[in-house]
């Protein structure tokens, strides 16, 4: 075997054999091809390295249009010629041209023009796409700008409890008002346009509210799940048609806000019990996926169904939640009261008033113009009578006192013909007239009281105790027969010129305020736990009632209410609280004030903040069953009866709620049409 000798004793060989051999002579060489390397290259190029060079050759080159008919796209070299792409390297392109192209070219300049030609016309089909795309969504955009209109145009009309075919005539009323209101703009035709495209017929009006309550709904329902207790408010409310609906609103604390909005409506087509009520109950929020366990207080109208008794919703509610759900009435239903005083007395009064006044302002034209001509002669400066509806008797002060100033024109009337009411010449049903006027006023006012959103259950339970006190003065001031607080009677007594039997009248006291007292049992029971929310470093641990706090868990509850006595920090924090509340009238902003107080307590304090938020999620007021009356009767009279439940459901909701819709996103979620 012969063994390779080291590289270095071949190395004088090696030198030999490369001179040419030992003549000298190179041997011939091969003619090596020239690829794009040994292209000549310009100055600037010259002077790049290797991988520098390599880097360049992945940009796009400038070059490459003039020599081989390429420009840049999406990121690669796009032939003009052929419409193909490659990727951005100089040998890519130049093999693409030479292999599929340069045969086609005679000469270079025949290769320049059709590359010239080539590239012209993919730059205009290029600029044709982009003014197109550019059209496209200019036309998305107005489109958009017209839906987003439409949704606007069918809030208001919900809002304000219009029917739904007022779109259309709102659209046409813009259009006729726009020629003229834009007629010295440039662009009026444009904004003609823009408004004739908006969709608003009565169809589109009712797919945009039941849209844009769907999305309200469903931010209520999120902020249900999440929220850690909430109550409800139930009322029986009859609206314009003769309809009977539960009507359910729902308080709780979510962002940082306290929400009162209205839950659902539901037509009772059937005298409904309390396990009729408690089974739609349970279905809605399961629908929903809302535990009912965290429901704290329940907030009626007193009726036989929703009240706390047995066989009454709010009794089986307790037994389906097994813990204690604070009872409240309606702090106001006037005609509950009046039925228990005097045993209906003065309920049979005020329905003979509402016989006289609804017949002199609705009924014979002839009638109406006669009254109307007999206060003009004696120019009453109180004016004609107001329509009364015996729905509900919310603003009876004004239309009883109103009935009394007229009196002698009333019975004037009914003395000449027509229809006889001997009660006007009685002298005491006139004296029950005038009592019931003076303690309607006395209602009102403590029902004014307890108006707007806002309103806590600390000022409830208030209000509450300065009425009731108010009751014994005013029963005082019939004994002794000085009716100082009774304007009516003491003009009446004067009048007559003889003395009142104020027995009568001593007894409807002595009625009305036993029926107060029996009515608002629990508010007495547990009042002095409503005071924790402004009084938490003041609160004295036998106020609180171990039933209502045992199913929130609050077993450290005592605890944490030592540990915030005897920190000067948290109990400042609520001095403060009561001071700034002291001058505020705000109901919103001191609602606001104290939910604030309570979330900037530390976690340490959990067990009393979600006593608290409980407590402030009690319905401090009748505010929310008052709306719902007053836009039931605006919104579903007999001229809008052709309004399905569903219809009548979903604008409600809009009107009866804080949330705002949002309609970016329903705009992006619907393909605007034309209007139709």
């Amino acid at each position: 075997m012969i063994r390779r000798p080291p590289r270095s004793t071949l190395f004088p060989y090696t030198t030999l054999f490369r001179s040419g051999g030992a003549g000298g002579k190179k041997p011939s060489a091969k003619k090596k091809k020239m690829t794009y390397k040994d292209e000549p290259r310009d100055e600037e190029e010259k002077g790049l390295t290797r991988r520098k060079r390599a880097d360049r050759m992945r940009n796009f080159q400038p070059r490459w249009t003039d020599s081989f008919g390429f420009v840049e796209a999406d990121g690669r070299a796009l032939c003009v010629l052929c419409q193909e792409t490659v990727i951005k390297r100089t040998y890519s392109v130049q093999r693409h041209f030479q292999t599929i192209h340069s045969k086609y070219f005679k000469d270079e300049a025949e290769k320049k023009a059709a590359i010239l030609r080539a590239v012209v016309s993919y730059n205009s089909q290029r600029s044709a796409g982009e003014k197109t795309t550019a059209a496209s969504a200019a036309a998305k955009e107005e489109k958009d700008y017209a839906t987003e209109t439409s949704f606007t145009l069918s809030l208001c009309i919900s809002e304000k409890g219009k029917p739904f075919t007022e779109g259309e005539f709102i659209k046409n009323t813009f259009v006729a008002c726009a020629e003229t209101l834009f007629d010295d703009f440039p662009n009026k035709d444009e904004i003609l346009t823009r408004i004739k495209d908006i969709p608003a017929s009565a169809r589109t009006m009712q797919r945009r509210i039941s849209e844009m309550a769907s999305d309200v709904r469903n931010q209520q329902t999120a902020n249900l799940v999440n929220c850690d207790v909430f109550s409800v408010a139930m009322q029986d409310t009859v609206d314009g048609t003769d309809v009977r609906r539960l009507t359910v609103f729902v308080r709780y604390v979510a962002a940082g806000r306290i929400h009162e909005d209205l839950c659902y409506q539901k037509v009772a087509e059937k005298p409904m019990t309390g396990d009729d009520i408690l089974n739609g109950f349970i279905q809605h929020f399961d629908q929903r996926g809302v535990n009912i366990s965290k429901i704290a207080s329940v907030m009626t109208d007193n009726s036989s169904c929703l009240a706390d008794k047995p066989g009454g919703f709010v009794r089986l509610l307790q037994e389906k939640v097994k813990h204690v759900v604070i009872s409240c009435p309606c702090i106001i239903r006037q005609e509950d009261l009046c039925t228990q005083i005097s045993n209906g007395e003065l309920k049979l009064v005020m329905d003979t008033v509402v016989k006289i006044v609804n017949l002199i302002t609705s009924r014979p034209t002839n009638v109406h113009d006669k009254f109307q001509e007999l206060l003009n002669e004696v120019e009453r400066a109180h004016g004609e009578l107001s329509p009364r509806s015996n729905v509900r008797w919310l603003g009876n002060g004004e239309v009883l006192d109103r009935f009394i100033a007229n009196l002698e024109e009333i019975r004037h009337l009914f003395g000449e013909k027509w229809q006889t009411y001997p009660e006007l010449w009685n002298d005491f049903w006139l004296l029950k007239l005038a009592f019931l006027a003076d303690l309607v006023g006395h209602l009102n006012d403590l029902n004014s009281r307890l108006q707007g959103k806002g309103q806590t259950v600390e000022v409830l339970y208030e209000q509450w105790k300065l009425f009731t006190s108010k009751l014994g003065v005013f029963r005082r001031d019939i004994q002794i027969g000085a009716f100082r607080y009774f304007v009516h009677v003491r003009k009446f007594a004067t009048a007559k010129g003889t003395p009142i039997d104020v027995q009568v009248l001593d007894g409807c006291m002595a009625a009305l305020e036993q029926a107060f007292y029996e009515r608002f049992q629990e508010l007495q029971r547990l009042g002095s736990m409503f005071s924790f929310v402004v009084r938490a470093d003041e609160f004295l641990d036998i106020d609180l009632n171990p039933l209502f706090l045992s199913w929130m868990g609050g077993d450290n509850l005592e605890m944490e209410l030592l540990e915030l006595k005897v920190s000067d920090l948290w109990c400042s924090k609520f001095r403060e609280l009561r001071k700034s509340l002291e001058n505020q009238e705000d109901k919103p902003e001191r609602e606001a004030a104290i939910l604030e107080c309570w979330t900037s307590l530390p976690d340490k304090f959990a067990n009393m903040k979600k006593v608290a938020l409980a407590l402030l999620t009690v319905f401090g007021s009748t505010n929310c069953a008052e709306q719902t009356m007053t836009y039931m009767k605006h919104s579903f009279n007999p001229l809008r009866c052709r309004l399905s439940t569903s219809n009548s459901e979903t604008s409600a909701r809009l009107k009866l709620t804080n949330y705002k819709p949002n309609l970016k996103k329903l705009c992006t979620e619907i393909n605007s049409q034309g209007s139709h």
